[in-house]
């Protein structure tokens, strides 16, 4: 198979020819056509990620997409041409994938590979930060950090098709408007506000948010946790700013305020059926037009290393794609 492979934590990846994995009991072959990037797969190479690969050389990739070719015989409900989406721990950045099969999705028919490629960690992040941890609820109101990048702005439509107000925070006015047009959020804040729980306020008529969807840390974390009203909820998905934030307890205890954690590896291993579920109801709000995917670049696979950059320095606005061989 052709890939992008890393040899060593911390070196650049190698473009190159390596072995065909084997097909072991209860997995499928796939022919991968597009593979989404996301910022864990920077810090899984720079071995800061909270899982790491176990033999070398590794392929980096949390999601690809692409058609079945091959079954083991005691998969019953997966088949040879399948179009399909899948999550992995890696593998995802080659034209060629073995996978479980409990960790293989069909898509839609009016979906291409590289949307499906883009969807399944940004959207399943979402769905699952916001409706299983945070329970949220039609009227409420999310405030989501890092709303114009891949897992927030599938925040913001997750939690529009859900009926809440949203507040989309963000880098730049161009990318809070970002949020805005193209992700349906009710308000665009930059991270430089003077006063974001008072912006909230007068343009939404709300005393304050009731989630908070973090992906962001840092400093920020502060600032979002200001805007929470009594009882909100205070979900952390991940510091891509690279601090972990300082968290002052005080003020969850006189908000009553909740902290929640989500991994999503969490529930992928665990509880597979609850994450299919998920994406038959992402599915459903795709075919509605309640969500759209935005794919702000696609790479070829031998440009692995510049899609990963465009990453890094926070040029992308929604996901980056690897397209990982030709049209299907």
């Amino acid at each position: 198979m052709r890939a992008a492979y890393c040899e060593r934590i911390g070196e650049a990846l190698l473009v190159g020819d390596l072995p065909d994995a084997p097909l072991m009991k209860g997995q499928v072959r796939v022919n991968t056509y597009a593979a989404g990037l996301n910022f864990a797969d920077l810090l899984l190479l720079y071995g800061t990620y909270q899982e790491r690969p176990k033999s070398f050389p590794f392929v980096p990739g949390l999601e690809a997409a692409g058609v079945v070719v091959e079954v083991c015989p005691t998969v019953t409900d997966v088949r040879p041409g399948d179009r399909v989406m899948m999550g992995m721990q890696f593998g995802g950045y080659a034209d060629q994938a073995v996978v479980d099969a409990s960790s293989v999705y069909p898509i839609p028919d009016n979906m291409g590979f590289i949307e499906a490629a883009a969807l399944g960690i940004a959207y399943g992040t979402a769905i699952g930060a916001l409706k299983w941890r945070a329970r949220l609820d039609a009227g409420e109101t999310v405030l989501v950090l890092g709303a114009s990048g891949g897992a927030g702005l599938a925040a913001v439509q997750v939690a529009k098709a859900t009926g809440a107000r949203v507040v989309a925070v963000a880098s730049t006015e161009a990318r809070a408007d970002f949020a805005v047009t193209h992700g349906g959020a009710d308000l665009g804040l930059t991270y430089s506000h003077p006063d974001w729980k008072r912006a909230i306020r007068e343009s939404l008529a709300v005393e304050g948010v009731d989630v908070v969807f973090d992906p962001v840390g840092g400093d920020f974390t502060q600032l979002a946790i200001r805007c929470c009203q009594a009882e909100a909820r205070y979900v952390v998905i991940g510091f891509a700013c690279g601090k972990l934030p300082e968290i002052r307890p005080n003020i969850f205890l006189v908000k009553n305020l909740d902290l929640i954690g989500f991994y999503r590896g969490y529930y992928r291993s665990r509880f597979p059926s609850r994450v299919a579920d998920g994406f038959s109801e992402i599915f459903a709000w795709h075919r509605q037009g309640r969500i759209r995917v935005h794919v702000d670049q696609v790479f070829p696979l031998a440009k692995a290393t510049d899609a990963l950059d465009a990453i890094a320095q926070r040029r992308a606005r929604g996901k980056v794609v690897l397209q990982t061989r030709g049209k299907e």
